[in-house]
């Protein structure tokens, strides 16, 4: 099974999820705690997509089935396919592409700054909550660049896969003017664009 696939899958459930049950409302306690470990474990299949190795990816078949099980409330919103069922029991080891050069930098880091910049906002005592909403919803088309078509699923979900262009472009269309120019100053300081 297609390693970025899986990643992709993984990351594109939980942003998903989490953009659907975030609410400007008033948000209880055990939500916030609940959101920020979610997170935590996005944030976790981030640094192990961006590793590149198969001792990554077997911490993130371990780590995905623990979260799943610890963590039942989120857990029921991955929809592990009979496929996917089987890795994790039998701890199957993940494939690389054979063109593996899809990884886009800029993806990877606009997931990984947004995504941490959601869980300071969350440990802060008053929560911008409108900015979190923004996040998760410039956040969660990203992944897709990373689905593939016709490829054995890791998820019972059947999400087109969009180009890293349409991904960005996506992106950048959810967020306002002020986050779309910071992150984007930000690429530019570490050299990701020009």
């Amino acid at each position: 099974m297609e390693r970025l696939s899986v990643y992709g899958e993984i990351l594109y459930l939980g942003y998903s999820f989490e953009k659907g049950r975030c609410s400007i409302g008033r948000w209880k306690r055990k939500y916030r705690k609940e959101v920020y470990i979610h997170l935590l474990f996005l944030e976790k299949v981030l640094e192990l997509m961006m590793e590149k190795n198969a001792k990554a990816d077997e911490t993130l078949l371990m780590t995905f089935r623990n979260f799943l099980k610890k963590e039942d409330n989120i857990g029921k919103h991955y929809p592990l396919s009979l496929n996917g069922k089987k890795i994790l029991d039998k701890e199957k080891k993940l494939v690389c592409a054979e063109n593996e050069d899809f990884s886009n930098e800029l993806i990877n880091f606009l997931m990984y700054e947004m995504t941490n910049d959601c869980l300071l906002e969350i440990k802060k005592t008053f929560v911008n909550k409108k900015k979190i909403k923004m996040l998760f919803r410039a956040l969660h088309n990203l992944p897709r660049a990373y689905l593939r078509e016709n490829n054995k699923i890791f998820c019972d979900i059947n999400i087109p896969q969009i180009s890293q262009n349409e991904a960005i472009e996506y992106s950048f269309a959810n967020m306002d003017m002020e986050a779309k120019k910071y992150y984007i100053d930000s690429a530019r300081l570490k050299g990701i664009i020009s």
